[in-house]
């Protein structure tokens, strides 16, 4: 066989990624049925013959004897328990995951991984990597991604040109047909201890439903066309019922899980290939690593939240039987079809969709975009401008990028429910403003004596807007750095009030269409002229954005003292573009403030 066009391309990626020294742990994404062994299969001839000690691993020993019997033309050795394959002088070790780590072997130069996905939680795949530095390592798997999504961290470059989809275009693959006869409701299902999937006990109690279980049998007799398939299950109750399910409605099927003996496994699958058996039922046992291009139906009845999980079930079918598309028509194999039992299709989209996989953000979406660190291919530059981040602002940026994401793209109706959201921002950070030991660091404090003083002190005559003569004096004899006021008369509808020497912010919450009321076209104009920043925020980002402004401008030095730069006046452009919309003049940077102490 010769590589197929979109595989000499995969190779030649690879190939040129590990020319550069910031590129060569490499995570290759490639749907199954794509041919990521015989790929790898082609490059490591290629680094055989330029002198490179190889190592391939895999984390079943099914898998390590199905590679050695493809590899035999490289003269491999391997790797697994006491097996008496093992040759330390061979260039290529086909190893198991366990028994690379408790062996001590000649460092490789190349280290190619399959399924890369597994070994990744119980930290085999990432001790490796530590091992062995100065190796290149080329993870392979279709679904490189952790529980959450996120690419696996640790790799430093990402292949991920060709999907599902591409190659059912190209005919490398057959496409799915669906079937979904169910809503099922799993809304009141606790997560499990990660808060990745759903509790496996309160699952069951969902999905042993005999209806249920049912439903997936009569609709596998009416739609699955008497194709061989996999039925997959949450766990081995659930298994057991399915498979009695099925051979009650006379339809043979065997059943697989952790406890099946080998013998008994072996002796199944010839019964499945040689179709003795119309099926076979399993929990994740058959999800990856199953090599069943015959298969052309699956029975999804195991909800899980996991993608990763999902997309490995149905990749199960999508295999062509034969070299070629011809060849799998001739099979009789010309699509496959996915039965959803399971609200798998509705939870997660279509199994060929394409996906724009990612690396785990380092402090959130929208901040990693922010600070321009969320591109793939400056690893290094990333580093160096996470470097200059404070200790303290590192930690004040993962504490407030989760609370940020949550807000992303979030449109609004009413401005009560945005004052909500920057009310909920600003008491879930327990600061206004990145320097917390430069004042009280809590929200919720409501000088409530103080605010009934102030009150007092208006002039009910002029109360169309403020006195800021007496307001200014206020904030003044108050000793804390700032103070809160909500929904008063001629204020912003949010008004946060920080005294920072002598300088004081408030911030607006407006929507896009938002007009300033009829007191604040008066007061506000007054409050700039007077040296009070004020910020609009129409986003809950706009009030990040105004911490940003003050970080940079305010420094706390360690005997208390606090230096104002001067160009905290000059506001970033998407304020001044707010200041306009609202025709209010711009700050200016004030004469009469002698207590700001400006040594910028």
């Amino acid at each position: 066989m010769k590589l197929r066009k979109f595989q000499t391309e995969i190779c030649n990626e690879v190939f040129l990624a590990t020319r550069s020294s910031n590129k060569r742990k490499i995570l290759l994404m490639s749907p199954t049925g794509s041919g990521k062994t015989f790929m790898a299969q082609e490059m490591l001839k290629k680094w055989l013959l330029r002198g490179k000690r190889c190592l391939y691993t895999c984390h079943r020993r099914k898998l390590v004897n199905q590679t050695y019997n493809r590899f035999m033309s490289m003269s491999p050795s391997v790797m697994m328990g006491r097996d008496k394959r093992f040759n330390a002088n061979s260039m290529l070790q086909i190893g198991s995951l366990y028994t690379i780590k408790n062996r001590e072997f000649e460092a490789p130069d190349v280290i190619i991984m399959d399924e890369v996905h597994y070994g990744y939680k119980t930290k085999l795949i990432q001790g490796i990597m530590e091992r062995f530095p100065n190796a290149i390592f080329l993870g392979m798997s279709a679904t490189p991604i952790d529980n959450k999504g996120f690419l696996l961290e640790g790799f430093n470059h990402y292949i991920g040109k060709y999907q599902t989809q591409d190659l059912v275009e190209m005919q490398w693959l057959v496409p799915p047909i669906y079937y979904c006869p169910v809503k099922i409701d799993l809304s009141g299902v606790q997560l499990n201890y990660s808060k990745t999937d759903y509790d496996e006990n309160e699952l069951e109690g969902i999905v042993v439903d005999s209806k249920l279980i049912n439903t997936g049998v009569e609709n596998y007799i009416e739609h699955g066309d008497d194709r061989s398939f996999l039925g997959f299950a949450v766990n081995k109750k659930h298994g057991k019922l399915i498979a009695k399910a099925f051979n009650d409605a006379r339809i043979p099927v065997g059943y697989m899980d952790s406890d099946t003996p080998s013998q008994e496994r072996l002796n199944m699958d010839e019964q499945f290939v040689d179709g003795v058996i119309k099926g076979i039922i399993s929990i994740e046992i058959l999800t990856t690593g199953a090599d069943y291009p015959h298969c052309s139906c699956i029975v999804d009845m195991s909800p899980t939240k996991i993608l990763r999980k999902y997309l490995q079930k149905g990749g199960r079918g999508t295999r062509l039987f034969g070299d070629s598309y011809n060849e799998s028509i001739f099979n009789n194999k010309i699509d496959f079809i996915y039965i959803d039992v399971a609200g798998q299709v509705e939870e997660h989209g279509l199994i060929e969709a394409r996906r724009d996989f990612k690396f785990k953000p380092k402090f959130s979406e929208v901040l990693d975009q922010k600070l321009s660190i969320d591109g793939l291919d400056n690893l290094e530059n990333k580093k160096e401008l996470i470097a200059t981040i404070s200790k303290e602002r590192y930690v004040i940026l993962k504490k407030i990028g989760r609370l940020l994401d949550l807000y992303k793209d979030k449109f609004y109706r009413t401005e009560s429910d945005l004052m909500d959201d920057i009310k909920n921002f600003l008491d879930k950070t327990d600061l206004f403003w990145y320097r917390q030991n430069s004042g009280v660091a809590q929200y919720g404090y409501a000088l409530k004596g103080e605010l009934y003083q102030f009150m007092r002190q208006m002039n009910p005559a002029s109360s169309s807007y403020l006195d800021l003569t007496k307001f200014v004096g206020f904030i003044n004899s108050i000793k804390q750095r700032f103070v809160r006021f909500t929904s008063v008369s001629g204020l912003a509808d949010v008004s946060v009030f920080f005294r920072l020497g002598s300088v004081f912010i408030a911030v607006e919450a407006k929507l896009p269409r938002g007009k300033l009321t009829k007191h604040q076209a008066k007061t506000f104009p007054d409050m700039v002229s007077r040296g009070i920043l004020l910020f609009f925020a129409m986003t809950v980002m706009d009030v990040f954005d105004a911490m940003c402004h003050l970080e940079q401008n305010v420094i706390l030095q360690e005997n208390g003292d606090i230096l104002i730069k001067k160009a905290i006046y000059d506001l970033p452009d998407s304020q001044i573009e707010k200041y306009n919309k609202f025709k209010i003049p711009l700050p200016k940077h004030p004469t009469n403030h002698q207590s700001i102490k400006e040594t910028f």
